[in-house]
C-alpha cells in the first residue's frame, strides 16, 4: 500500500513539473540565442532566472558577446518573446570627429547649465554615448552636497536632459512640522523660468523622511522633483527636453 502511495505521489510531482514549466530555462536560452542571431560558442556568459512580468511566467535571460549585452524574456508557458533589450559595448569607442562639440566643451555646457565653474566641482567625468541614434555626452560631477549629472546633444550642444541629487543621507524629519502642499507648489514653480503647464504634487514617507513628490511640464520639459517635506529643500530635481526629438 505504501508503495503504491508513493509511486502516485512521484507521479504527480513529475505531471506537476511538466505543467508548471512548459520550456526549461536552457531551451529559453536557446530561444533567446536564435532571436538574436548569436550563436552561443561566440557569447562569454550566459545566465537566466524565472520572473514575472505583467502577470506572465517568463524566463530572464541574459547574455553577453564581443558586441554587448542582450536581456529576454521569454514565456515560460509558451516560449514566446514577451521582451527584448540590446546595449552595445561603447568602451574604446570614440566621439565621432565630426562632432563640433568636444569633451571639454561638453563640460563647460553642463556647468553653465548649473550655474558653476570648474572651481566649484570635483569628480568631473565626461562620457560619449549614443542613444536612439543620437551622439550624446553624458557628464557629471559634485559640487558641494549635491551630485549632477547631464546628458549633451554632441552635434549641437543642446542640453536634452539634466539632474541633481543631495549626496548621502537625509536626516529623518518625522517629528518636525510639514509644510503644506500650496507651500510646496510654489517651490516647484520656482525652479523654473517658465509658467508650468500642470504642476502635480503628492506626499509619501520613506525610512523617517516625508517628502513632496512633484511631476511639472512647461514647453515641452518634463520635470520631477523631490522636497524635503518639513524645510522644503530640494532632495532631487531632473528634467528632460522632449520638444527637440
Amino acid at each position: 500500500m505504501k508503495k503504491k502511495i508513493m509511486t502516485i505521489m512521484i507521479a504527480a510531482l513529475v505531471i506537476g513539473s511538466v505543467s508548471l514549466f512548459a520550456i526549461t530555462n536552457q531551451e529559453a536560452e536557446n530561444i533567446a540565442l536564435e532571436s538574436a542571431g548569436v550563436d552561443r560558442n561566440s557569447i562569454t556568459n550566459i545566465f537566466s532566472r524565472t520572473d514575472r512580468e505583467d502577470g506572465v511566467r517568463v524566463y530572464d535571460v541574459t547574455f553577453f558577446d564581443a558586441d554587448g549585452k542582450y536581456e529576454y524574456s521569454i514565456g515560460v508557458d509558451d516560449g514566446l518573446v514577451y521582451g527584448f533589450d540590446y546595449e552595445k559595448n561603447m568602451r574604446g569607442i570614440s566621439a565621432s570627429s565630426s562632432s563640433p562639440v568636444s569633451r571639454d566643451q561638453a563640460l563647460s555646457i553642463a556647468l553653465m547649465e548649473a550655474d558653476l565653474t570648474e572651481e566649484d566641482i570635483s569628480r568631473e567625468s565626461v562620457e560619449y554615448d549614443r542613444d536612439d541614434g543620437m551622439e550624446i555626452y553624458e557628464v557629471e560631477f559634485r559640487s558641494g552636497d549635491y551630485e549632477y549629472s547631464y546628458d549633451i546633444d554632441a552635434s549641437n550642444g543642446r542640453v536634452m536632459a539634466g539632474e541633481y541629487e543631495i549626496r548621502g543621507r537625509v536626516a529623518s524629519n518625522r517629528n518636525a512640522e510639514l509644510i503644506s502642499t500650496s507651500e510646496a507648489e510654489m517651490i516647484v514653480r520656482s525652479l523654473i523660468d517658465s509658467n508650468a503647464d500642470y504642476v502635480r504634487i503628492r506626499s509619501d514617507y520613506d525610512d523617517g523622511i516625508y517628502i513632496y513628490e512633484a511631476d511639472m511640464y512647461a514647453q515641452g520639459i518634463d520635470y520631477e522633483v523631490e522636497l524635503n517635506a518639513a524645510t522644503g529643500d530640494v532632495i532631487k530635481f531632473s528634467w528632460e527636453d522632449w520638444s527637440g526629438r
